[in-house]
Parts: C-alpha cells; sequence; structure tokens
C-alpha cells in the first residue's frame, strides 16, 4: 500500500467523519456501552469535533483513500484513529511515529489519553514507548481514561 501523511484539508471533513463514525461505533461499545456510542454518534458531536479540528489534524491516505486522522493540540495527541478496515496493519505505528517527530520538534514531553479499558489501543500505545502516568474518571464520558506521557529522546 502506497502511504502518505499530510495536513488535513477542508475536502477531508465528509471521508473523515465516516471514518470516524465507523471506528467509534465499531470499537467504543466494548467499554462505553452501545446506547452511549449510539448517543454520541447520532448527537453529531463526532461530525462536529472533526470539523473544528481540520487545522490540527493530519490525515493518513493509502492507495488513494483516508484510512487514519490524528488530531493534535500544542504537546497533546488529542486524538488517533485508524479506519477499522486497516487495523493491526502497521499504519498506527507510521502515524504515530510521524505525528511523534513533528511535536517532538517542539515539545520535549508529549501526551496523549485512552479509554482504561480500551485494551488494544493502551498496549499499541505501551508498545511504541509510552508510559502511563495517571488514571482519573472523564466526567463527559463517565468512563475511566489513562493518560499516557513520551519524553523525546535524548537522540532525537
Amino acid at each position: 500500500m502506497e502511504v502518505e501523511i499530510r495536513p488535513a484539508r477542508e475536502d477531508d471533513v465528509e471521508p473523515l467523519v465516516a471514518l470516524s463514525r465507523r471506528t467509534v461505533a465499531a470499537k467504543y461499545a466494548a467499554f462505553l456501552g452501545q446506547d452511549a456510542v449510539r448517543s454520541y454518534i447520532e448527537s453529531g458531536a463526532v461530525d462536529q469535533y472533526v470539523a473544528d479540528s481540520i487545522g490540527r489534524c493530519h490525515v493518513l491516505v493509502g492507495d488513494g483513500q483516508v484510512v487514519g486522522l490524528t488530531v493534535t493540540q500544542y504537546n497533546l495527541i488529542d486524538l488517533m484513529m485508524i479506519d477499522i478496515d486497516f487495523h493491526r496493519g502497521g499504519l498506527g505505528t507510521r502515524l504515530l511515529r510521524h505525528v511523534e517527530v513533528l511535536l517532538f520538534n517542539r515539545y520535549e514531553t508529549l501526551l496523549l489519553e485512552s479509554f482504561q479499558d480500551n485494551a488494544q489501543a493502551n498496549a499499541f500505545y505501551q508498545k511504541n514507548g509510552w508510559t502511563a502516568t495517571r488514571t482519573y474518571n472523564d466526567e463527559a464520558s463517565g468512563a475511566n481514561k489513562i493518560e499516557f506521557q513520551k519524553r523525546r529522546s535524548k537522540l532525537m
């Protein structure tokens, strides 16, 4: 698969919303519950988040199709998703490495958050050198989250 990672454009909003809805529906119900996920998607919050974040977003394009995204805010990786049909193929690692390089050019320490019960994502972050620093209850979702941190290597 030919892969490109680039800043998001306005014409990416629609495919990014579709990717986000599919991924949230397929993955988040296991730890948030089907009703909460359905309500979240139907509220339009997914669509609004993508539209509001497009200027802080990078997309991963595989063979001409948008298959991943990451949204950053300062030193925080606020969101990272790979289309559910492309999980476990190394694309997440490529996208994570890309955004780490971009952010480590400006920050010494990076942060990201994950749902505590999202075992697959948490294992992925730990495998890629991220360290869990705290667990807390996210009032908005009612779920527990883990904050991960990664420090810039002295080799960078």
